[in-house]
């Protein structure tokens, strides 16, 4: 036997793991309880890809031979990796009962807790392995992926850190996971490192490219972004999904031209893949006298009879289509139907968020906040926050501030939201001044990053108004402006837009309404809290009387006068969000009152809010 085995064994060194394992079934016909033989027939299948193959030796070694730790610990690996893993957390518990010191096992029982989404008994686990072998790097590293997936990128980023110091890391990946964690809390300096990191290290594939482009892009490296995009697209021109990001980057860098281009090589290879179709649509304008866009449509409305898995976007997109051409009835046949389809896939209940409310009244009573507006620092960068409902003006007012010279405009940024998390959580009692100045030092020192030296920068993240009071506990100098629209108009564009993940009450009328009117009573709290300290602002006033309402906002801010506000179009800049397409052109009037033309259509809304 001894012969057969070292001939079977050197098989298996020199990469023929078939021939090995028939030779080691062979041999163990006549040994069945050799350990030496099942788990070398169990590597044998592993090697192959055989993973219900190897379970078969696996569950046998740990049937004859139970107290051996290590058996336990590989018919874990396998089970895992049948997506077993409930069996597999079994096999990792025992293997710990025979071996409680090997930090291994115990993270075993952690990868399988984060495979069910019990994510933070996945935390304690590699907890656990930490205080057994501090600094190791495969629990670090599960901690920070942990963190990662429950949006707590503080967290994450202390893992990194650490293990960055510890470890030699020979692998692109490592360094473009920390980058991407960092550019999530805006620590762009620490973002740009990784990223030389990583391709100091080199040999990374299409792939890894592609997310180094796109942080890039974040990062409005724009230059860099659309060269390393293209690097990618010649090492896998036919990617679709690298070519979806590829077009992301362009619309970015404000080429809507290339991004359509692509769109178009996209649907020439997938005409699947529908949220192309939204995203195509959006790049252009419709107009009943061009045959490309008759064209178009009729495509669009070809796709609706295929057989594809995500139809709510080409009904959106039609729905834009069909706005451009002033076909209100069939706008809202495919938006409801959009919707709709949406809202089975993302219910919504006012609940949380009525609750959310409640609470903030609760932590941020009249008389909590001093009613002095502070004035702004000349050595310390200080923020200036665009907020209210989505589509309410947001991105116009911010590119008007942001074309000022002393001012950076930074988009919608989570940052705060990612701070307030981290510093909230398990706190029991109020924070401190002490601690609400920690809050704003950790913005400030983060947003620095993408101030580019300036010492003002714009947050233009709608939904934190939610967060008016935490801003003036931390942040006393920073400056407020609540954007404010007519409700309907508000409505009527959340339900065009197609949003992602976190607006889902935008899917239907009755919930816009009834969300509308909780930020109402929100901010109207706001504003009995402290008054000076809120600029609020009407788009419809910012339309009629531009000049006018340009210098009431430069001249709440603490800015003088600069042309270059009243110019904010010309200065072309990544904007990141829904209203991209209007943005970079001059203000125009046509969406005032836009609500006119849709009005029966609007019922469940105007129900709503009691119009």
């Amino acid at each position: 036997m001894q012969l057969n085995f070292e001939t079977a064994a050197q098989l298996l060194e020199n990469g023929r793991s078939d021939e090995a394992l028939r030779m080691g079934k062979t041999l163990l016909r006549s040994n069945k309880k050799s350990d030496i033989l099942l788990q070398f027939c169990g590597t044998c299948a592993v090697n192959l890809g055989d993973h219900k193959e190897a379970e078969k030796y696996y569950s046998k070694l740990v049937k004859y031979y139970p107290k051996v730790a290590k058996y336990w610990s590989d018919l874990g690996y396998v089970y895992y990796s049948n997506d077993d893993f409930k069996r597999a957390g079994h096999a990792y518990r025992q293997a710990t009962r025979h071996e409680p010191l090997n930090p291994d096992h115990i993270m075993g029982q952690a990868i399988c807790r984060v495979a069910e989404n019990d994510f933070e008994s996945g935390a304690e686990k590699y907890s656990r392995a930490l205080e057994l072998v501090p600094d190791h790097p495969r629990a670090l590293h599960g901690l920070a992926n942990i963190r990662r997936q429950q949006l707590r990128p503080f967290e994450a980023m202390s893992y990194l850190y650490t293990l960055s110091s510890i470890i030699q890391d020979t692998d692109p990946d490592f360094w473009v996971d920390f980058a991407e964690v960092a550019v999530s809390i805006s620590d762009i300096p620490e973002a740009l490192r990784a990223l030389e990191n990583a391709q100091a290290i080199g040999n990374y594939d299409a792939d890894l490219e592609t997310r180094i482009a796109l942080l890039y892009s974040k990062m409005g490296r724009e230059e860099e972004a659309i060269t390393t995009i293209e690097r990618a697209i010649a090492k896998t021109p036919d990617d679709t999904e690298i070519l979806n990001d590829a077009a992301a980057i362009y619309i970015d860098s404000s080429d809507s031209d290339a991004a359509s281009k692509i769109y178009r090589k996209i649907l020439s290879i997938r005409p699947d893949l529908t949220k192309v179709y939204f995203s195509l649509s959006q790049l252009r304008k419709f107009s009943p006298q061009s045959a490309d866009d008759a064209a178009y449509i009729a495509e669009m409305e070809k796709a609706l009879d295929s057989d594809f898995t995500d139809p709510a976007f080409v009904h959106f997109a039609l729905g834009k289509a069909f706005a451009d051409l002033g076909d209100t009835t069939r706008v809202f046949d495919h938006l409801t139907i959009g919707n709709d389809l949406r809202k089975v896939e993302r219910p919504y209940s006012l609940q949380s968020d009525q609750d959310r409310v409640r609470r903030l009244k609760q932590q941020f009573p009249i008389g909590s906040i001093n009613e002095n507006l502070e004035p702004v620092p000349d050595d310390t960068l200080s923020p200036i926050f665009v907020l209210g409902m989505p589509r309410s003006g947001t991105t116009l007012v911010e590119q008007i501030i942001g074309a000022h010279p002393n001012v950076t405009p930074c988009g919608e940024l989570i940052l705060l939201s990612h701070i307030l998390s981290t510093k909230l959580l398990n706190v029991e009692t109020d924070l401190s001044s002490v601690d609400w100045a920690e809050i704003g030092d950790l913005y400030r020192t983060n947003i620095s990053g993408l101030a580019n030296g300036k010492n003002r920068a714009t947050d233009k993240m709608p939904h934190n108004f939610f967060n008016i009071g935490a801003i003036w506990s931390a942040m006393p100098d920073a400056r407020i402006i609540l954007m404010q629209r007519h409700p309907l108009d508000i409505g009527l564009s959340c339900y065009q837009a197609c949003f992602g993940l976190g607006l889902d009450y935008t899917n239907d009328l009755k919930m816009i309404g009834g969300f509308y009117n909780l930020f109402e009573e929100l901010c109207d709290h706001w504003k009995s809290i402290a008054p000076n300290r809120l600029l609020t602002v009407q788009y419809e006033d910012v339309v009629r009387d531009t000049d006018a309402n340009i210098r009431r906002i430069l001249d709440f801010c603490d800015l003088e006068w600069h042309r270059d506000c009243e110019h904010y179009y010309e200065k072309r800049r990544r904007l990141g969000t829904a209203s991209f397409n209007q943005a970079n052109k001059p203000i125009y009037r046509s969406s005032v009152e836009k609500w006119r033309k849709y009005e029966p259509h609007l019922k469940p809304l105007i129900e709503a809010l009691n119009l």
